[in-house]
């Protein structure tokens, strides 16, 4: 099973948006993410795949919250 382990630069709000993302991708297996110091804006983000590349379901879920935003 690949997994990963992302560390971002940003905050609570783009680490649940990606989460909630990633949980609809039927590859996904695990996903979770924490902030890594409650001072600092940076968070750890989990990704476990079934079969698929942990960096291409990221892609796809970094895509489709573009997309959609692009509509609003």
């Amino acid at each position: 099973m690949p997994h990963a382990e992302f560390e971002l630069a940003t905050d609570h709000s783009v680490g649940m948006l990606l989460q909630t993302y990633l949980e609809a991708d039927p590859d996904v297996t695990f996903v979770a993410y924490h902030a890594l110091h409650p001072l600092e804006r940076r968070i750890a983000l989990r990704v476990a795949t079934s079969s698929q590349s942990v960096g291409d379901a990221l892609r796809r879920a970094v895509a489709a919250v573009r997309a959609d935003l692009a509509r609003v």
